[in-house]
């Protein structure tokens, strides 16, 4: 089976309720554009919300903590994200690691976590690239016709339905 590109919105600290209306218009644009696997990582905050909006898109946690549970205030468990309906999780962000210094050993554990949790084992498609710096409908173009990369990790670009469906486009 070959790979299927993947699309992934990052919202990083961005997006409360009043964002619904661009979760479920990226929800729709990823059923117009079925060929490519389109995700959305969220705010824990918004994870059940947005799957109420887009009950077919895919919802990821940006982060999660390597123990299952345990006395870590403020953080959440691999088990908490996936109850909370998310799909995927987002693990060994260059953020996480500068802003709180995780190193490859933190994000290995992380992986084993969210693995045994049901969030990062793609069963389907394999491993696939994405590319993450600064993605743009204009650069996006170029990168994904030149090869190599089998699709994108998209911050800013992701908060804008418009965008996002953008780059989605292109790649279908």
């Amino acid at each position: 089976m070959a790979k299927r590109s993947l699309l992934v919105g990052n919202w990083k600290m961005h997006g409360d309720g009043g964002d619904l209306p661009v979760i479920a218009a990226i929800g729709e644009a990823a059923r117009r554009h079925s060929a490519v696997d389109v995700a959305l990582c969220l705010p824990a905050t918004l994870i059940d919300r947005a799957r109420g909006v887009c009950p077919g898109l895919a919802i990821g946690g940006q982060d999660c903590h390597a123990e299952p549970s345990g006395a870590h205030t403020g953080d959440i468990s691999a088990p908490m994200l996936r109850e909370a309906g998310a799909s995927l999780v987002l693990l060994g962000h260059s953020e996480r690691r500068q802003d709180h210094h995780e190193d490859d050993a933190t994000i290995a554990a992380k992986v084993r976590t969210a693995a045994m949790a049901g969030l990062i084992h793609d069963t389907v498609s394999g491993t696939r690239v994405l590319y993450g710096g600064s993605v743009t409908p204009e650069n996006a173009a170029a990168m994904f016709a030149q090869g190599g990369v089998d699709g994108f990790l998209v911050g800013r670009q992701s908060l804008d339905a418009d965008t996002f469906t953008a780059i989605l486009a292109l790649m279908d």
